[in-house]
Order: structure tokens, then C-alpha cells, then sequence
């Protein structure tokens, strides 16, 4: 940091400030931390900003969900829910058909397969029912 007043550098100072002996007598005083900015050249003196603790903005706190990957999920459940079926029936795991998927050039994730399998699967079910 640049001194205002000489333009040298300044130099930062933590500190303990001395309370007086009469207040050290009324034990109603301690040594209060003392932070800043020292010029070394001319003195002057500089109080530190002290920035308050805040939260984070909403953005950065909530997950970014993005729409179109759960929608491009969807129709990729309906269009592979035969040869998932199979896989799983199989004994594959939701994380082994995800990796497989990803693979393949589709993006999902395993919760959000499994996700849309099981409405794909109760829908066809039902479809399956009512013709019946």
C-alpha cells in the first residue's frame, strides 16, 4: 500500500494498545488489538477496513441446475429404456449404466437415470394396464 501523503510504502502494523494506569486500577479496561498502517517515512497513520462477515450470494450458495440436461436425460431414458432394463435386470448398477451412458455421448447422472427410469417404468406400466 502507498502512503497519501509521501507516496512511500506503507508498512502494516498489529499492535496492542497500553490502557492507562488509572484504568488498570478500576480493572474496567484491557488492551484493545490495534491494526493498521504505518508509514515508515513520514508516520502517517492509516486504520485498517475491516470487511464484515457476510453470506454468500444466493448464486454461489445454490447449485447451478441447468434444465436442458435434465430434459436431454429424460429422452434418453425413453429412448434406451429397453437395453437399460436389460442392464439392470442384469445386476448393472445405476453408476455402471450412468458411466456407460456418458460414454455413449450423453451426459446424466446416475440419481437423475434413475430418476427418470422409474417414471418411464410406471408410465409404460400403466400404458400396459389400461390396454388390458
Amino acid at each position: 500500500m502507498e502512503c497519501p501523503k509521501c507516496h512511500k510504502k506503507m508498512e502494516i502494523y498489529c499492535g496492542f494498545s497500553s490502557p492507562s494506569q488509572l484504568a488498570r486500577m478500576d480493572k474496567s479496561a484491557a488492551a484493545a488489538l490495534v491494526h493498521g498502517f504505518k508509514c515508515w517515512n513520514c508516520g502517517k497513520w492509516l486504520d485498517a477496513e475491516v470487511v464484515p462477515v457476510m453470506q454468500l450470494p444466493e448464486e454461489a450458495a445454490k447449485p447451478q441446475y441447468n434444465p436442458e440436461v435434465r430434459v436431454q436425460t429424460f429422452y434418453v431414458v425413453e429412448r434406451f429404456f429397453d437395453s437399460i432394463a436389460t442392464q439392470r435386470s442384469r445386476g448393472a448398477s445405476w453408476y455402471c449404466v450412468a458411466k456407460l451412458m456418458n460414454q455413449a455421448g450423453f451426459k446424466c447422472q446416475e440419481k437423475t437415470l434413475q430418476k427418470y427410469f422409474l417414471l418411464e417404468q410406471e408410465r409404460r406400466c400403466r400404458d400396459e394396464a389400461q390396454k388390458t
